[in-house]
């Protein structure tokens, strides 16, 4: 098979790895819907229904969703699963899958990560082509996050026992990197960090703790604890303890030393701040 031309035979049952070459290599994009649609159903067991599709592409507004069924059966059904075979849509049931062996989590990982490298990448090149209002980046941010974990009110609860989890996979791994410094977890509301490595009068590093069960290193940070992430840039450190799993004492480790700043992270606005006038 030649380079940049994967083909899947309609309705066959193919390795993770051939998504992935599809996704790197094959794949044109005109706009986001196609690893939108993968995106969503690598993270959902590679099953979804057709309307539940829509309202991912539609970022989850109030508009009519019927309009993004109609987008979701013109684009996305037609290259996905018409011409490359890379889903089946089930008339019946109106639901799409995926067929491909999702068994291979760490090859599920990667092209979870490939698609969101993908979408941030399109959305990237439309606002410096300033192809883009305020409104429509913010949308497709949504839609993205959407794609991954069910939106941004929906995103995966953390509890108290899984905070717990993560401080204290993060306290262990912090031993092991500094064996002769002092590790201290901080009070609660310690603005900035919740590790302190090294002493107040001798700071190593300022860590701070994020946890979650998502498969993907993805995490809520408060414009505080950015500008804290600059004031104390050749000392701080986020530690993100994700795919979480209690019940297996299973997770896995993102970290990030250093300023956390828009050229050099993905940093995706979530919330925007509305300020009224008072009433005269």
């Amino acid at each position: 098979m030649s380079k940049g031309h994967v083909m899947f035979e309609r309705g066959a049952m193919r390795s993770i790895s051939e998504l992935i070459e599809f996704l790197d290599q094959t794949m044109s994009m005109m706009e986001v819907y196609q690893p939108v649609v993968i995106l969503h159903l690598l993270t959902r067991d590679g099953i979804a229904n057709r309307k539940e599709l829509a309202r991912t592409l539609s970022g989850y507004d109030r508009s009519d969703i019927s309009e993004w069924e109609r987008i979701l059966m013109k684009n996305p059904k037609q290259v996905l699963v018409d011409s490359h075979g890379i889903l089946s849509y089930h008339k019946e049931s109106q639901n799409f899958s995926l067929n491909v062996d999702l068994s291979d989590r760490l090859g599920v990982d990667q092209a979870i990560k490939l698609c969101v490298e993908k979408i941030t990448a399109w959305i990237g090149r439309a606002i410096e082509r300033n192809s883009l209002d305020e409104a429509e980046i913010l949308r497709l941010y949504q839609v993205l996050d959407t794609a991954r974990h069910g939106g941004y009110d929906q995103e995966p609860d953390v509890d108290s026992e899984t905070d717990e989890f993560a401080m204290a996979v993060s306290v262990q791994l912090l031993h092991q990197d500094y064996p002769d410094q002092p590790i201290t977890q901080q009070p609660h509301d310690t603005l900035g960090f919740d590790i302190l490595v090294g002493t107040i009068q001798a700071p190593i590093a300022y860590v701070n703790v994020k946890a979650t069960p998502a498969l993907m290193p993805t995490i809520a940070l408060s414009e505080g604890e950015r500008q804290f992430s600059i004031e104390q840039s050749d000392k701080f450190i986020v530690m993100v303890i994700y795919a979480i799993n209690l019940a297996a004492h299973a997770y896995r480790v993102a970290r990030h030393s250093g300023a956390i700043q828009p050229q050099t992270n993905v940093l995706v606005p979530t919330r925007w701040k509305l300020i009224l006038s008072e009433s005269s």
